[in-house]
This record gives structure tokens, sequence and C-alpha cells, in this order.
């Protein structure tokens, strides 16, 4: 009141604003206009004054706090109380995301081109240039409004973004660009798809690990739980170099893939996007299952470390390839062996995967691909669900006996029947492998 006069009804924010510059600025401003204290008040004896000259304003042990209260002529009564914020923390400080993700959106799709341009102008010569990525990243999803032309564009410098930004505007497609309509009035339904074995690397999640704190949280929990049933850390596998990586054996690659799944998995539903429904192919199926609530942790490492241990012992004896033929296709084709090949998957309506002994998928992988039909060897040394699996099925069935599944929270399609799954216990694990 002292500076600006009774504000009615908006007086209760101005002292808030002035009590946030009063933290901001760590000084206690004088009482405007004070020239005598009223002796009704008696502060002699107390611990308070008016200040009548700026006053630095001294931290003690700890945060400065300011309290405004506000007493209105119908009786309200509101008392607030603030707080100084953290000190921030230098840009260098921060540990670099890796890749950065812009988001835009726009009441149109011509909107959406314009302000994909006008971002890349701003991040190579105007406004943006000397900005952090990940403020301009956080500002631009948190503190825009959200309309249904919507577009991410991804890079790791401000170029990167820039180029992305510039294939954006020219309608042209890019691997560093995603591009969707909002749909209106419901709620988008999400998939998780968990993979199978094949596409392991060495180094594959660890940048995440300082970045992404479920991520870190759930990797760790699995590696302990791994390492107490085969003596090995998937922490130290996935950050072992690529010429000591032990990826490519199956009985490090499997419990690894799962582990990194299920932590991704975390950290996405920490970050509040969560399925709707969720799938997986091979060893991945039992990432889903967890995720899916069916399996506790428990009882998913066990299965996963055992899968992996009893396949390895399949490993050098076959190959898999990838055909452009339907099941009912390549069902005569299989018969024409004996048993000697399998099919493994079918990943769509002319798209199958056989699996068998080394030198006969070698001849079928030539007559396929001589009739005109596309044929694919998969870089694996091994023969995943074929009739090789059968010698470890019966050890397999023995070392996940007691597993205990439970009834789904978020529905899990079975990549075995197609189906929404039903029963998970030990003899589907069995018909997985």
């Amino acid at each position: 009141k002292s500076n600006i006069g009774h504000l009615e009804g908006a007086a209760g924010v101005a002292g808030v604003i002035k009590a946030v510059l009063a933290l901001g600025h760590q000084t206690i401003p004088p009482l405007a206009l004070f020239r005598e204290l009223n002796p009704h008040l008696s502060l002699e004896n107390t611990p308070f004054d008016i200040p009548t000259e700026p006053r630095t304003w001294l931290q003690d042990d700890g945060p400065r706090r300011a309290g405004v209260s506000s007493f209105g002529w119908s009786g309200t009564n509101a008392h607030v109380v603030l707080e100084e914020a953290p000190p921030a923390r230098p840009a260098s400080e921060l540990a670099a995301p890796g890749i950065d993700l812009l988001a835009l959106s726009a009441r149109s799709d011509e909107g959406l081109r314009a302000l994909a341009a006008s971002y890349s102008t701003a991040l190579t010569s105007g406004a943006l240039q000397h900005e952090a990525l990940r403020d301009i990243c956080y500002t631009a999803a948190m503190r825009r409004t959200h309309h249904p032309y919507r577009a991410a564009v991804a890079g790791r410098t401000h170029g990167e973004l820039a180029a992305a930004l510039d294939a954006l505007a020219a309608g042209e497609r890019s691997w560093d660009v995603a591009r969707r309509r909002a749909v209106g009035g419901r709620h988008p339904q999400l998939a998780f798809v968990f993979c199978g074995q094949g596409p392991q690397s060495a180094g594959m999640g660890t940048e995440l690990l300082s970045d992404a704190p479920a991520f870190a949280e759930s990797l760790s929990r699995t590696s302990e739980l791994v390492q107490a049933h085969c003596g090995w850390s998937v922490l130290e596998a996935l950050r072992a170099p690529e010429g000591a990586s032990r990826l490519d054996q199956t009985e490090v690659a499997q419990p690894s893939l799962f582990a990194l799944q299920v932590a991704l998995a975390a950290e996405w539903r920490r970050r509040g996007v969560g399925p709707s429904v969720v799938l997986g192919h091979s060893v991945g199926e039992i990432a889903a299952a967890h995720v899916a609530g069916v399996l506790s942790l428990d009882d998913a490492v066990r299965i996963v470390v055992n899968r992996a241990r009893l396949m390895q012992r399949a490993t050098g004896y076959g190959r898999m390839v990838a055909v452009g033929l339907s099941w009912k296709d390549a069902e005569p084709l299989v018969a024409r062996f004996g048993g000697r090949l399998s099919i493994a998957a079918e990943n769509g309506l002319r798209s199958c995967v056989l699996s068998g002994d080394t030198a006969l998928v070698m001849q079928v992988a030539r007559d396929v691909e001589s009739s005109g039909v596309t044929a694919r060897l998969l870089p694996v040394n091994y023969a995943f669900h074929s009739r090789q699996m059968d010698p470890i099925l019966s050890e397999f069935r023995s070392a996940i006996a007691g597993i205990t599944p439970r009834a789904p929270v978020t529905p899990i399609i079975s990549t075995v029947s197609g189906a929404v799954a039903g029963d998970l216990g030990p003899d589907y694990w069995y018909r997985n492998l």
C-alpha cells in the first residue's frame, strides 16, 4: 500500500509480486513514505522493526522465505509462504541428453511448415542460436499450446535440428522428422512392443543411465537378479566396449535385452507414457508379460536366464531365413524336409521366417530366391523356434516350474497364438521357445 495504494481485488497478488522480487534480489526493501512509528505497536520489545533503507537479505541455515498476508473486506484471510528457488546449475554442468527432441504444433499443415521454417531460422541465425537446445525443446514441449497438426524433429546440434526443420518445412521425408495429426475426442491408444534377440549392440542404453532415473533404477535391480542366477552383471555386459562385448552370445544377449526393455518401459511410465496393450517377440514376450503385470520380476528373470542358458547350447548348429511367403505357401516347403525345417515366425501376410539345419536353410534360401521369391538369411548361427530346441525343452520346463503368473493389469497379445493371451504359466513359455 505504501508504494501503490490499495488495489482492491489485486492487493494480494501485488504483495506476492513484491515478495518475489525481494527474494530474487535478495534484498529487503524499505517501507515507502514511512516517517514515524505508531507508539501503540511497542516494537521495541519484539524482534521486529520497520526497514527504512534497503537491506541485504542475509541467508541463515536454510533458504530465504517470505510470508504474504491478505485480509479482505468480506472476511477473506489468506497467507502465502514463498521460498527462494534453488541455485540454477550452469548449462555446462548439465549432462547433455545426446539427442534433443523439438515438438511443434499448429492449427494447419501450412502453419506447421511455416513454424518449422521460423524455428530453423531462429536456431541458425536468430534469437535461439546461442540458447541451450535442452531449454528450447523443454519450452516448446511444456510451455506452448498444443494444436492438432503436430511434428517432432530430432538432432544433437542446432544445425542438425535446423536441417530436420528444413525438411519438415519443405514437406520432405526424413528419419529425423515425425508428423501426426492429433485425434480429438478420445485418448490415443499406445502399444509397447518388445523385440527378440538380434538388435543388441555394445553400449546400448548406457547413455540413459545418467539421464533417466527410472531406467537406471530398473536396470540396476534387474542386473542384480540376473547376477544372483548367473554370476555376471547386465550393467557390465552393456558397458563392455565393442571388442570385449559378449552380447553376441545368447546367454548374455537375452537377459540384457530383457533388462534394457523393462527399464525403458519403467522410464516411459515415469514420464507419464503407459501402454494400452503390450506384445513381444520371442524373449521380448517375457519382458512384455512383466510390464503387463503378469510376471513378477523374479519370475521373469528366472524364465529369461534359464531360457538363454539352454538356448546357448543350440548356437552354432543352425540358421534362419526370412522368406516372402505366406504361412500357407511355406507349409508345403517345410513338409518336404520331414521336420528338419520349421516355420519359426509368421511376420506378415507374405512374410515368414524358416529355421533349421545350416546346410538345409542355405539350400532353401537359394531355391526360394531362384523361384523369384525374396529370401534373406538372418545374421545368426542358430535355429531358434525349430525342432533344434526339442533337446532342451524338458530341462527348461523343470527349470521354470512353480512360477506364478497373475492376471494382467495391461492386456497382452500373445505372439504364440496371435490372440489376447490367457494362461501364461510354465506351459506357455515352453511353447514360446
